[in-house]
């Protein structure tokens, strides 16, 4: 956890977004003989450690409002 509660804004579908994807990564895998081992759970924790740290070292996370 980031110590941080998300919030949340519910909208209808916007424009360019997708019910679901699927990745095929079949082609990296034959080409580079590689196969991605990271599951979501561990991804996730991976990225909030980052942020973490990231931010430690940096004042402020920088904000786009755009």
């Amino acid at each position: 956890s980031i110590g941080k509660k998300a919030k949340k804004i519910m909208m209808d579908m916007q424009a360019g977004d997708v019910v679901s994807t699927y990745a095929d990564t079949s082609i990296l895998e034959k080409e580079f003989d590689y196969k991605a081992h990271t599951s979501l759970t561990d991804g996730i924790h991976a990225f909030i450690a980052w942020y973490k740290q990231y931010n430690t070292n940096n004042d402020k996370a920088e904000v786009h409002n755009d």
